[in-house]
């Protein structure tokens, strides 16, 4: 914004004319679930608005005129300051909705922009996530299109407002609701809008990730628009939902279950019913419960030891297991049990060197070597493991000397070869040799490595 002479605060007008509204100087309580009353007792609201929107405006009385209202009993002194300013600039008026937007202010400054006559401060009163339900309930019925669908993206929005919003005449305030984090909570939103008769409407619902999952189903199940059924392929949840349909009856059942408490405990799932579910003779209901995130570790320690090798594997997959847990499964006698438990990067990295490392099947010492991050340990296994398997993982590690990364790249195995070809940090010196190996898969490897700056073999 160009620099223009500072505007004295001191001049604008009185706080009683800014708004149109008989307020008190001072400051007083105001409930975020009703509107202040006439009679309400608000802060200074001209100079103090202005100050802490911009510090030190520069515009204050065409701000107050173009933006806030003047009032009708306004002084002739303020009429004639406005008209000797002349129009606000585009740019100052941006300045503004991007302040009001995004500032938390007393709500009685909320409601009272909500009356505003220029409809950007009203939309930015809508975006603000500090709004009170009261004031956004007030926009919800804006005549503004652009107003209503800024209520319908606030994350502070209520079920019952969004609801109400899922009727807008507007197809571009229906879509935004999709948009909204607290969309997964309104199920008869997302039941109203999945039906929708607009296609973008209901193209919007199909991409969100807040849809719930038997919704997504139904959606799919009726659909005959091509670029809502492809918006639902690409939703992951969708996806996890047709899945979903390959479980047995009961498991179907369970997760049905957990997605009614999660939407209606706000995310909690209560453990006593997964206790209870945990002894079910379904298999597919135990593997559930072995891999959600909210299993309690007793739990998990119990499935440890679980008859079933697949519900085993996914305890051990599970991103909140505990090194408790993890010991129980160490030593399994099942390959993927303990490879998952490996490769599960919420694990210690250390935890798993320790026990898994000297693991008879290659492809878990494999997946070790692949976590590991101490140059002296990479070497040593280079120089035991025999395992073509590890070996490659060794040659593709970052960490692995460079004097080891020399001794791989003359490796009777061309897989290990490249796996040294394709590390970044093998020497120009050894990926210039590799760039002219008899293997032509190698040697592209070392042609294409970022580290050598290759111009012909």
């Amino acid at each position: 914004m160009e620099k223009q002479n500072d505007f004295n605060v001191d001049l604008v007008v009185p706080q009683r004319l800014v708004f149109g509204m008989q307020v008190s100087p001072r400051g007083g309580p105001f409930s975020a679930n009703k509107a202040p009353s006439k009679s309400a007792k608000t802060p200074k609201q001209g100079p103090e608005l202005l100050k802490k929107l911009f510090g030190s405006p520069k515009q204050g009385p065409e701000l107050l005129k173009k933006l806030f209202g003047s009032p009708k009993e306004a002084k002739k002194e303020l009429k004639e300051m406005v008209k000797s300013l002349g129009k606000v600039r585009d740019d100052f008026v941006k300045e503004v909705y991007d302040k009001v937007s995004k500032v938390k202010l007393s709500q009685e400054y909320f409601y009272a922009l909500s009356d505003s006559p220029d409809w950007r401060l009203r939309a930015a009163v809508a975006k603000n996530p500090h709004t009170a339900q009261v004031t956004l309930e007030k926009l919800a019925m804006d005549k503004k299109d652009a107003v209503r669908k800024n209520v319908a993206e606030n994350f502070s929005i209520s079920e019952k407002l969004l609801k109400m919003l899922a009727k807008d005449k507007s197809a571009s305030v229906r879509c935004a609701i999709a948009s909204n984090k607290e969309f997964r909570y309104a199920y008869d939103a997302q039941v109203l809008l999945s039906e929708d008769k607009d296609a973008e409407v209901r193209t919007a619902v199909a991409k969100s990730p807040e849809t719930r999952e038997k919704i997504l189903v139904t959606m799919y199940d009726k659909e005959k628009d091509l670029m809502v059924l492809n918006a639902l392929e690409e939703n992951k949840n969708f996806v996890k939902a047709m899945e979903r349909r390959k479980l047995s009856r009961e498991a179907q059942k369970f997760m049905d279950d957990v997605d009614d408490q999660l939407q209606d405990e706000g995310g909690r799932v209560d453990p006593d019913f997964l206790f209870e579910n945990a002894h079910s003779e379904d298999e597919q209901v135990r593997r559930i419960i072995a891999s959600m995130n909210s299993t309690p570790e007793n739990l998990l320690l119990l499935l440890a030891g679980d008859k079933s090798e697949l519900v085993r594997a996914s305890v051990a997959s599970n991103h909140q297991i505990t090194k408790p847990v993890a010991k129980k499964l160490v030593k399994d006698s099942s390959k993927k049990v303990r490879f998952n438990l490996a490769r599960n990067y919420h694990l210690d990295s250390i935890f798993v060197s320790n026990h898994l490392l000297s693991d008879k099947a290659d492809d878990v010492r494999a997946m070790v070597v692949a976590r590991l991050n101490s140059p002296s340990r990479l070497a040593d296994v280079a120089s035991k493991d025999k395992s073509k398997n590890v070996l490659m993982s060794v040659a593709y590690n970052d960490n692995t000397p460079k004097s080891t990364l020399r001794k791989l790249a003359s490796h009777e195995s061309y897989k290990v070869r490249r796996a040294v070809a394709e590390n970044h940090q093998t020497p120009r010196v050894v990926l210039s040799e590799l760039a002219k190996d008899e293997n032509v898969l190698v040697a592209q490897a070392a042609i294409e490595n970022p580290a050598i700056v290759y111009k012909g073999v």
